[in-house]
């Protein structure tokens, strides 16, 4: 979800609401999908679809840590 939708949903109360919440209910899918798959889910609350723009050092330490990693963490 776009942070730009819901900002862009004004005054509609009822819309925002229902982008919140499918942009809870996004996250919460991602996240079971990272741990089914023994991934790192990484939530960043001010983001949208353009993370490796947004917080490039976010993406970098992620990578580093997977390429580090000794099997076991990730």
């Amino acid at each position: 979800m776009q942070l730009q939708e819901i900002a862009a949903a004004g005054d509609d109360a009822e819309l925002v609401a229902a982008l919140q919440q499918w942009q809870r209910e996004g996250s919460a899918w991602s996240a079971e999908q990272a741990k089914i798959s023994g991934g790192q889910y990484i939530p960043l609350p001010d983001s949208d679809h353009l993370v490796p723009l947004q917080h490039p050092q976010v993406v970098e330490q992620a990578l580093t840590k997977l390429l580090n990693a000794d099997g076991d963490d990730h």
